[in-house]
């Protein structure tokens, strides 16, 4: 039915994702074209080394760093090299055992996996949206191409990639559609999972004295999103708040929440009604 596939994602989203996509496995089992965006990135990077959706869970759980992965979840004043290095160090620890390694060029990728990767990010020296895929930039490495992905306050502003600059996507187009990649002979018929967030407020206590201008701006840039033309069909909209502290059983029940709303999807109906209705259980039971 489907023959590629965009993914996009920030901060505790990605759990919802990799719910709608556990649910999705067997329809999706013959994709090869892969568009992502935000820290869809890091789906990105496991499914190629061929790690399922459940250890995915387990091993994000481990980084710790997902609830910063969202523009200006974090205005403390914290080293960004250091971020960098503990993302990149984690990611690489998964090379040992496969058959990619660190110099891994995106060709590299397409010929050894059969995925054909495409990362969407902001060239920021050139002032454009560019994907990177192993057709246009084959020699580009992986990892960096994942950790580009990245870009954001709450992790680093930018990415250097060669002669690049790379800066957060999500401040210019939350949603470029229009750079997913084409092919010249067919048209592809893609499968897009795209998340709607509400700001969360609780547990905001540990997030530092700036707190209302974090809110301020997280607020602009969901307001950015809700006012972005959303026209496709074989859309997901996923919906849930973004956790802001590291939670380990919330985080699975956003797994859950995101197999659920995509059983929602399939059978025609509204997801976002589903999700009103699991937040007014939720509310029940307190």
């Amino acid at each position: 039915m489907y023959n590629g596939v965009f993914l996009s994602c920030t901060g505790s989203s990605i759990y919802t994702t990799l719910g709608s996509l556990k649910r999705m496995e067997k329809i999706l089992k013959n994709v090869v074209i892969w568009n992502a965006m935000g820290n869809a990135s890091l789906i990105l990077y496991f499914k190629c080394l061929g790690i399922s959706y459940d250890r995915m869970i387990d091993e994000l759980n481990e980084l710790k760093l997902i609830i910063n992965m969202y523009n200006y979840s974090s205005l403390l004043n914290e080293n960004e090299n250091d971020k960098l290095r503990y993302i990149e160090n984690f990611l690489l620890n998964y090379l040992n055992d496969s058959y990619l390694t660190k110099e891994s060029t995106l060709q590299d990728v397409y010929t050894k996996t059969g995925f054909f990767p495409c990362f969407i990010v902001w060239d920021s020296t050139n002032k454009k949206i560019t994907t990177l895929n192993p057709k246009t930039y084959p020699s580009y490495k992986f990892i960096d191409c994942v950790l580009s992905c990245l870009c954001g306050i709450g992790l680093f502003k930018h990415y250097k990639l060669q002669n690049v600059v790379i800066k957060n996507v999500f401040a210019i187009d939350p949603l470029p559609l229009d750079y997913l990649f084409k092919l010249e002979s067919k048209e592809l018929t893609y499968l897009y999972i795209v998340n709607k967030n509400q700001l969360s407020n609780e547990n905001t206590d540990m997030l530092g004295p700036l707190i209302d201008i974090q809110n301020s701006l997280i607020e602009e840039q969901l307001d950015r999103f809700c006012n972005t033309k959303l026209n496709k069909e074989n859309t997901i909209l996923l919906y849930s708040k973004l956790l802001r502290t590291h939670s380990i059983d919330d985080l699975y029940n956003l797994y859950e929440l995101g197999q659920r709303m995509c059983d929602t999807f399939l059978e025609g109906k509204s997801t976002f009604e589903r999700y009103k209705d699991e937040v007014k259980n939720i509310e029940d039971q307190n």
